[in-house]
Order: C-alpha cells, then structure tokens, then sequence
C-alpha cells in the first residue's frame, strides 16, 4: 500500500482497459493523474478520490463508463478524455471551479447530463470551452444518484 500511496500519475493510456472494478483507487492517495481507462467496456461508475487534479490525454475514450463523479480538486480535463463515451448518462463535477477544459475533451451523447455545485452553474455555463455544453449543464442539487 506505501508503493500505491507514493504515485502521483497511473501508466500509459489502456493499463486498466481489462479492469472491471477499481476500488483499490482509495490506496493511491497522492494519485493526481488519472489516465489508463482508455477502451474499458466493464467499468460502469467511477468515483475519483479527492486529490486527483487532471484527467490526462484518452483517459476514459472509448470507454462504457456511465456515470462519472470528479472531487472537488479536478482542475484539467485533457484532450479527448471523455470521447467518445456513448453510454455516459451523467457526469457530476464537484469543484466549485471550472476545471479547464481541452476544446476535444468530451464526446458525450445526447442525453449525458453535467451536474455541477448549484452556485457555480452560470460559471460552469460561460467557462472557456464549456459554453458548447450549456445546454446540459444542471445543478447538482438536481442529481439524484450522488449525494
């Protein structure tokens, strides 16, 4: 567990691509980088520690993840991070901030809501990039799957 706890960024694009669950996450508690997920068709709901600042490069494209949930510490969302996810049904952003987000960072489907804290949704609405994505942008008072 001390090795776990010692990394700050996860391998090269497809490490956990054959994963089917990731609870073993809570032991990386330095983990800042998030990448690895690229091509995953089994994990459905992850849920990121706080601490974890950057979704790196294809960390979730062409995954089957249905419902993502970032800490409050996500900062980046690097490029085509989460594209395409066809399945995604919702992503709830925790950080009061905007995280900044790589104009090809997302391939979501129609339906894939954005839940963010109720007092940053017009932030969220008018943040570089974000403005394409207005439209699906809610608050997370909203959101009945995460608390």
């Amino acid at each position: 567990m001390e090795q776990a706890a010692a990394l700050s960024s996860l391998g090269s694009v497809t490490l956990f691509k054959d994963a089917s669950s990731f609870e073993e996450i809570r032991y990386f508690s330095n983990l800042k980088t998030v990448t690895g997920f690229k091509g995953n068709t089994k994990m459905v709901t992850i849920t990121l520690p706080e601490g974890v600042t950057t979704l790196g490069t294809e960390c979730f494209r062409l995954s089957r993840i249905r419902y993502l949930v970032l800490p409050s510490t996500i900062t980046t969302l690097g490029h085509e991070c989460l594209k395409p996810v066809d399945y995604c049904s919702y992503i709830v952003f925790k950080s009061i901030n905007p995280p900044s987000l790589n104009v090809n960072a997302f391939g979501l489907p129609s339906g894939c809501k954005i839940y963010v804290p109720v007092d940053s949704v017009d932030a969220y609405k008018t943040a570089t990039n974000w403005s394409t994505w207005a439209s699906r942008i809610i608050p997370l008072s909203e959101c009945m799957m995460v608390n």
